[in-house]
């Protein structure tokens, strides 16, 4: 552990400084950088104070790429809130963005190195077998480490005011040194039997646990645990005094089996753990329906003398449930007599009667005699 972390921990105090909100693009900040260039490879090894808010850091200084973000870099810089790291950077030191308490998140371009969680802005390494930094600035209250973490890293925590509450992911072997130091709102810490190590300091001053929940037995615990070098607790007495240790805690691993969202129906995940808890989350809004294109049904030709109709229906192309059905009229035809023989051409309906019409003009000729 770096000895200059572990003076900086036990010399913190609580209060915290006002963030001032700026942005700091790529070549605005080339000026508040101390850096080195060595074989053609850029190592930024601190920032002056000025540097505050969203800070994007440059993929290249004086047309080198920036590889390594040195240890302590932008450390202690309260003011920083959002910093993003571009994929040129292959290295970063212990302690690069240790006590910057307003820090909220942490951007990684994809890269073969690291990781950023979209949700919390954590910085892991790539394959997120470790935990690096997490913002000391997150809102969150509560927060539970992926199960893929098997360290969490030096600092990692460093004075996160703002977590309660800390469940860590069956998997993980080893909090190392300061991980936690100062988290003085933490309350209740759970930890799976795979931790076998927890280095120095890796609780100091936290000063509001009050549970930690331990999977594993108390024999188990006095093996791995006890005695500990962990500040300022007396060697003999654990990482977590006078906290109360629940031994043969059972932390739920749930499976997940996701329901996709239909076009009507919500999508979700359930959750269930080998002991037999369940419980459903992660809902996922109806997708909606898809229409087709309209298609006509149940035809029914107009005559001379009666009106026809049609249904045009729209259906959802992908579920194919019926959205929407009209009916059309379709107005009547009409008698039609283009040959002039007194039949309909479309029916052959009679459409006026010879002898009748031969007998009223005859009528008329007599009277006018």
């Amino acid at each position: 552990m770096s000895k200059k972390i572990l003076s900086v921990v036990l010399a913190l105090t609580i209060m915290l400084a006002i963030a001032t909100v700026s942005v700091f693009a790529q070549d605005d900040v080339l000026s508040h950088l101390t850096y080195e260039i060595n074989n053609g490879e850029v190592t930024i090894s601190a920032c002056d104070e000025s540097i505050s808010g969203d800070v994007i850091i440059p993929d290249t200084i004086d047309g080198y790429p920036v590889t390594t973000i040195g240890e302590w870099a932008f450390g202690e810089h309260e003011s920083l809130i959002t910093v993003t790291i571009p994929e040129s950077v292959t290295l970063i030191g212990i302690g690069a963005f240790i006590l910057c308490y307003n820090l909220e998140y942490i951007t990684v371009d994809e890269n073969n190195l690291y990781y950023s969680s979209d949700e919390y802005g954590v910085l892991f390494n790539k394959n997120k077998t470790e935990l690096i930094q997490y913002p000391a600035g997150n809102s969150r209250t509560t927060y539970t480490i992926p199960d893929s973490v098997m360290t969490i890293g030096t600092g990692a925590f460093v004075y996160s005011q703002n977590l309660k509450s800390v469940t860590i992911a069956n998997g993980v072997t080893l909090i190392d040194d300061t991980a936690f130091a100062t988290c003085i709102s933490l309350e209740s810490v759970t930890i799976p039997e795979s931790v076998t190590s927890i280095g120095i300091g890796a609780f100091a001053e936290c000063i509001s646990i009050t549970d930690v929940y331990y999977e594993g037995t108390e024999e188990q615990w006095k093996d791995n645990f006890v005695p500990s070098y962990d500040f300022p607790s007396l060697t003999s007495r654990g990482p977590f005094y006078p906290a109360t240790i629940h031994y043969n805690y059972h932390i739920h691993r749930y499976d997940s089996v996701v329901t996709a969202p239909t076009c009507t129906e919500q999508g979700f995940t359930t959750y269930t753990c080998e002991c037999g808890d369940s419980y459903v989350a992660d809902y996922v809004d109806a997708i909606g329906h898809a229409p087709a294109n309209a298609v006509e049904e149940n035809y029914v030709a107009p005559t001379c003398t009666e009106n026809g109709s049609k249904d045009v229906v729209i259906y959802c192309s992908v579920c194919d449930e019926e959205i929407s059905r009209e009916t059309e009229i379709l107005e009547v035809t009409g008698h039609a007599d283009n040959d002039g023989d007194g039949y309909c051409d479309a029916c052959d309906e009679q459409l006026k009667d010879n002898n009748d019409s031969q007998i009223s003009i005859m009528s008329i000729i007599m009277m006018i005699i």
